[in-house]
């Protein structure tokens, strides 16, 4: 909500001339600008600032254990068995530290920073948690990835049984059947069929012609609506940019990475 530019060029819709847009003027921006900087409840660079900082902190993390590390996103690291956890440690005491000279200085109370997720565990803002599972000493059996938001991974359940899991987006969690149980299915071309996603598209068509529509009984309607949205079954191919290619693909002469 703090990074998103609500001073836009205006649009407007008209059921006769359609969807028009006027750019809009120097004077009106300067306008809205005072008009923000009185009545906004959020800031601009409190979205820039506070996601640098975090991406700062992950960054540190990620470097001090880089020959551990698999994968990292926005606020995670996947990390191989073996790492320096001091490492963490020193990090969280670093950040709980700060947060209570904050919770002395400004008088609030401590557990204010440390709200309770849906099981009830108070959880520290700002600290790195395992996602250990407490029934294996590691969360992850196995684990691949393709690139950013494209990984999959085996893990054991509570009754002690592997399973396939899949982060990739813009498929449903269901499409880990196309796997087949095999992270070594995870590649290039991989399709995840909609038997697999039960995933859709979504087709806007603008400028329809009118239709006759007759049923059994031989009532006929005219359907002339001018625009309309066609849902179909659709799949998704997986694949991976360049940039991974060059650093994790064997049949890539350029690759830094070769998989061990």
């Amino acid at each position: 909500m703090m990074v998103t530019n609500t001073i836009r060029d205006e649009v407007e819709y008209s059921n006769t001339d359609g969807w028009s847009e006027t750019p809009i003027s120097n004077e009106k921006i300067c306008e809205e600008l005072l008009k923000q900087e009185k009545e906004g409840f959020l800031a601009f660079s409190w979205g820039c600032w506070v996601t640098a900082y975090a991406r700062n902190n992950l960054l540190k993390n990620l470097l001090s254990l880089d020959d551990y590390v698999i994968y990292a996103d926005t606020d995670s690291l996947k990390i191989a068995p073996g790492y320096d956890q001091s490492v963490i440690e020193r990090y969280n005491q670093f950040v709980e530290k700060k947060i209570k000279h904050v919770s002395d200085v400004l008088q609030i109370p401590l557990d204010r920073f440390a709200p309770e997720d849906i099981k009830g565990k108070a959880r520290m803002l700002g600290l790195f948690d395992s996602e250990t599972a407490p029934w294996n000493e590691h969360t992850y059996s196995e684990y691949i990835t393709q690139g950013a938001k494209k990984y999959a991974y085996k893990e054991i359940n509570e009754q002690g049984e592997e399973e396939v899991h899949i982060t990739v987006s813009g498929v449903p969690k269901s499409g880990a059947k196309a796997l087949h149980g095999d992270l070594h299915n995870f590649k290039d071309n991989l399709v995840f069929r909609y038997e697999d996603t039960g995933k859709n598209s979504l087709f806007y068509c603008d400028g329809q012609e009118p239709v006759s529509l007759v049923d059994e009984y031989g009532n006929e309607l005219i359907v002339d609506d001018s625009s309309g949205c066609c849902i179909v079954p659709n799949t998704y191919t997986l694949s991976k940019s360049l940039e991974y290619a060059e650093l994790l693909d064997d049949s890539s002469n350029r690759a830094i990475y070769k998989k061990l």
